[in-house]
């Protein structure tokens, strides 16, 4: 798979990577990305809310992604300060902005 490729690299040049799982589904009445957006800024937050605890630093946040992956990766690049969805605990209060993106094969 590629993105186990470019992962596999990426960590071997030093950088933490996290893989994210996003929904798919189109709810109705939301438009087709709506359920992967949110998904993709409740894990930017998590992952910054951990960082210092995991040893690295939490503005040097980013996100590559393939096809479909690659349009979220724009996505969450350029609507950080659009929130995807209401708050629902603590953690949304946190940025979930990316530091760098790199969209490859964009859908």
């Amino acid at each position: 798979m590629w993105i186990d490729r470019a992962a596999k690299k990426f960590t071997e040049l030093g950088f933490v990577c996290v893989s994210l799982t996003y929904r798919t589904p189109r709810p109705q009445g939301l438009p087709i990305y709506q359920s992967a957006w949110e998904d993709g800024q409740r894990a930017v937050r998590l992952v910054r809310s951990e960082a210092k605890t995991r040893g690295f630093d939490p503005e040097k946040i980013g996100a590559f992604g393939f096809s479909a992956g690659s349009h979220l990766t724009v996505l969450l690049a350029t609507s950080a300060l659009t929130p995807a969805y209401g708050p629902v605990d603590a953690l949304d209060q946190l940025p979930c902005h990316l530091n760098w993106a790199v969209p490859i094969y964009t859908a």
